[in-house]
């Protein structure tokens, strides 16, 4: 690949591992929230998951492996919940499990 196009590829993986962590994040948010509330965060987690997948794609067109380049586990630091989420532990994707 030339540089260009790793610049772009890296691009597309790192924006592609911000949706799973967006779904992830707004997935948490739906369960912790009731109501049309609730509704709202789960639109958001399916905006992240189709838009994920749309990433997804072009990474596979590009014979990129997705499981090769997914992130570790332990990719960022835990944060602490959002101050409308109710729960006290930290948030997925990057607290503990």
């Amino acid at each position: 690949m030339t540089e260009t196009t790793t610049a772009y590829v890296d691009g597309i993986h790192e924006a592609w591992v911000g949706e799973l962590q967006g779904e992830a994040f707004f997935a948490h948010l739906a369960q912790e929230a009731a109501g049309e509330e609730g509704a709202k965060w789960e639109t958001l987690a399916e905006l992240e998951r189709v838009t994920g997948r749309r990433m997804a794609s072009l990474l596979t067109a590009r014979n990129v492996s997705l499981e090769r380049r997914q992130p570790p586990a332990n990719c960022c630091k835990p944060r602490m919940p959002t101050p409308r989420c109710r729960s006290r532990r930290p948030c997925p994707p990057c607290g503990p499990s």
